[in-house]
């Protein structure tokens, strides 16, 4: 077989590579540690989604954005400043 065959056939992954073997094999691992029921991505039933929550999330994009506009005045502690 000359050479620009043997590369066509790599190309079309008609041969398989080490690497498309390691790819494929870390897919199966991740797919095998999923759950067969089919579980993922479940909804409450009824009875559990009519319940209220007994608190509501945290505002973490507004405590984030908090921070950063008061730590602009804030000058950092000395360990922190690179030399």
């Amino acid at each position: 077989m000359d050479n620009n065959r043997r590369d066509a056939f790599i190309e079309n992954h008609l041969i398989p590579t080490r690497r498309h073997l390691l790819q494929n094999a870390g897919g199966l691992i991740a797919a095998s540690a999923l759950p067969a029921n089919g579980a993922v991505g479940a909804t409450l039933p009824a009875a559990e989604a009519s319940k209220p929550t007994a608190t509501a999330a945290p505002d973490l994009t507004g405590r984030l954005a908090n921070y950063m506009v008061t730590a602009r005045d804030r000058s950092p502690p000395p360990n922190a400043l690179l030399v």
